[in-house]
């Protein structure tokens, strides 16, 4: 009956916690799109100068970059040739 209670611990344990990882990674790209949201700029220029109509219209969108992984790379060094 103990065994019965501990795997349904461990079970519930390790669900809880992928739900809660799932649920983390929603929330960081949530958060970075509405990061990248507030760079985002929309500009209209008219001028004119002697008879001559200039307009410029710039529209800038910023989204989040993609990171690889979250696991650091291991670097390595070039020998020395001596």
């Amino acid at each position: 009956m103990r065994k019965i209670y501990l795997a349904a611990f461990v079970l519930g344990v390790i669900l809880g916690s992928l739900i809660e990882i799932h649920s983390q990674t929603f929330d960081e790209q949530q958060t970075s799109q509405e990061i990248a949201a507030l760079f985002n700029k929309t500009k209209h220029k008219v001028k004119e100068k002697r008879g001559i109509k200039i307009e410029n219209f710039v529209d800038i969108k910023s989204k989040p970059a993609v990171k690889q992984s979250s696991i650091p790379q291991k670097w390595t060094r070039a020998r020395d040739s001596r």
